[in-house]
């Protein structure tokens, strides 16, 4: 196991094939350290294993790419809803955000309700 005192995250915002988005939750896969973590989380859906990982990994800073536009934030599940809502993907349709909210024992609908953006 590796600890840190401090952990930013710096992905970029886009499209996935198999989850839809790709931004702050899915970028922490990159973490998985095995060498063919491909084809061994894929079979198992990326979107539980995104779930899964998000359950242990906290992350301190958020800083999203998002084209001409920059996501800062320190939670997650909010940075990807609204990573979601500039490329203009309905975060209700991510499955990896339902899980994470549920494993939060939130909906993802609140979630999204009570959502402010600054």
């Amino acid at each position: 196991m590796i600890r840190c005192d401090l952990l930013i995250n710096v992905p970029c915002v886009g499209t996935h094939s198999t989850t839809r988005l790709t931004c702050a939750l899915k970028n922490l896969f990159g973490l998985l350290s095995e060498k063919r973590k491909h084809s061994t989380y894929h079979p198992l859906g990326m979107d539980e294993v995104i779930a899964d990982i998000a359950k242990v990994v906290k992350t301190d800073l958020n800083v999203v790419d998002a084209g001409s536009k920059i996501i800062l934030g320190l939670e997650l599940l909010t940075v990807d809803i609204v990573a979601s809502k500039l490329i203009q993907i309905n975060p209700l349709n991510v499955k990896h955000l339902w899980l994470v909210s549920e494993d939060r024992g939130q909906k993802l609908e609140s979630v999204i309700n009570e959502l402010r953006v600054i």
